[in-house]
C-alpha cells in the first residue's frame, strides 16, 4: 500500500515481505540479575523516540507517564511483582527517568530495577530476558512482535496508528490499549489483571499469531523459490 501511494499506481506485482521478527533468537541461559525467581516478573518497555510527534505535547506526555505509573504500582502491590524496566535505545533512558520520578520511591527502590541496552551482538541476551518474563508491558513494536515470536504475555500500550496496524494484521489488535485515550490507569490495570490471572490464554493466542505469521513467511519463501526456479 505504501509503495503504491508513493508512485501512484498498484500492481498484483507488490508484495509485503512478512515480518521476520517472530523468529526471535534469545540465550539459552545467561547472568539475568533483573530477574526474580520468588516473583512474578514484568518488563516495562517505554517508549520515548519521536516523542514530540508521538505524544503531541509534554503533558500528554506526562499526562501518560502518571497513568502507567499509577497502574504498575497497583500491579506491584497486588500481584508483587518484580518490575523490570528494559529501554530499547538511549531515548528510552530519558522516559525511564521521568517515569521513576513519578512512583513513589518506597516502590522504585525495592520492586524495580532496569536492564542494559544491547547492540547486535547482544540481542540473544536480551531476549533471554524477555523470555524469562510472566508479562511485558510494551511501547514497541520490537518488544511486541518479539513477545509473539516468543508466546510471552504481553499487553501492547500503543501511541501510533501503524502499532493498531501491526495488531489487527496479525488478530490481536484487541489486546492492545491506547496510551493517549483517557482513563488509562484504569483500562491497563484492567489488563494488568486480565493477563495475569489467565497468562496461558494469552499464551496460547500469541502462538497461533506466531503460527499465522510463520506461514506468510514460508508461502512467500516459496514464491521467491519459483522465481528464481523459473529464470534457471
Amino acid at each position: 500500500e505504501w509503495l503504491a501511494e508513493q508512485i501512484g499506481a498498484e500492481s498484483r506485482e507488490f508484495d509485503v515481505i512478512p515480518d521476520p521478527a517472530v523468529f526471535v533468537p534469545v540465550a539459552p541461559a545467561g547472568n539475568y540479575h533483573e530477574i526474580d525467581d520468588t516473583r512474578p516478573n514484568v518488563i516495562l518497555a517505554l517508549n520515548d523516540e519521536d516523542a514530540s510527534r508521538r505524544y503531541g505535547s509534554s503533558s500528554a506526555r506526562e499526562q501518560m507517564l502518571r497513568a502507567i505509573a499509577t497502574s504498575v504500582e497497583k500491579l506491584i502491590i497486588k500481584w508483587d511483582a518484580n518490575v523490570i524496566l528494559a529501554p530499547h535505545y538511549f531515548d528510552d533512558c530519558r522516559i525511564v527517568a521521568d517515569f521513576i520520578d513519578l512512583c513513589r520511591p518506597q516502590l522504585a527502590h525495592r520492586y524495580m530495577t532496569l536492564s542494559g541496552l544491547a547492540g547486535i551482538r547482544g540481542t540473544a541476551h536480551f531476549y533471554g530476558r524477555y523470555k524469562r518474563a510472566d508479562l511485558v508491558i510494551s511501547m514497541r513494536v520490537h518488544s511486541m512482535s518479539p513477545c509473539v515470536g516468543l508466546g510471552i504475555p504481553m499487553i501492547p500500550l500503543v501511541t501510533q496508528q501503524r502499532m493498531k496496524d501491526f495488531l489487527a494484521d496479525i488478530g490481536i489488535d484487541d489486546m492492545a490499549v491506547d496510551a493517549l485515550e483517557g482513563d488509562l490507569a484504569e483500562r491497563l490495570s484492567a489488563s494488568i489483571d486480565k493477563v495475569m490471572t489467565d497468562g496461558e490464554q494469552v499464551h496460547g493466542r500469541l502462538l497461533a499469531a506466531r503460527e499465522r505469521m510463520r506461514e506468510r513467511s514460508r508461502a512467500f519463501n516459496r514464491r521467491v523459490d519459483s522465481l528464481f526456479e523459473r529464470g534457471h
